[in-house]
């Protein structure tokens, strides 16, 4: 957790996210950690279905300090809203994997997470007028 903070304040503040048995995920001024459970293989190519989450929360979270949505004020600062995006595509990530786990077992495969990421989000985010689990 120390040693994903103190890299992130290194390189200038650039969120981190520190994969393992818990995610750790530093923008340089805080650090926060994902535990939520993840299946229990690997395969490569994971990290697809986090690149993919990380982005999609990044791209919502430039609409919001844009003004895209009508939201309560006090608005969340960037350094908060990096933490949040980041902390949502590592928990999407787990869930999928966990989910995949859960139906395939040892014979997983990194593709088998994509199936997963619609469930995952729902279960974890939810659509709007729905309470988020986050």
């Amino acid at each position: 957790e120390e040693q994903c903070l103190a890299l992130a304040k290194v390189l200038g503040g650039v969120c981190i996210i520190q994969k393992g048995p818990e995610d750790y995920i530093s923008q340089g001024k805080t650090t926060t950690t994902c535990d939520f459970e993840g299946g229990l293989k690997r395969s490569g190519g994971q990290g697809d279905t986090l690149t993919g989450s990380l982005g999609t929360f990044l791209a919502w979270r430039e609409a919001y300090h844009e003004g895209l949505w009508e939201v309560k004020e006090p608005k969340m600062s960037r350094a908060e809203t990096l933490l949040v995006a980041a902390f949502a595509g590592s928990a999407i990530t787990r869930e999928c994997s966990r989910r995949a786990f859960e139906k395939r077992q040892r014979s997983l495969q990194a593709s088998d997470l994509t199936e997963e990421v619609h469930e995952a989000f729902l279960g974890i985010v939810g659509e709007p007028d729905t309470k988020s689990n986050l």
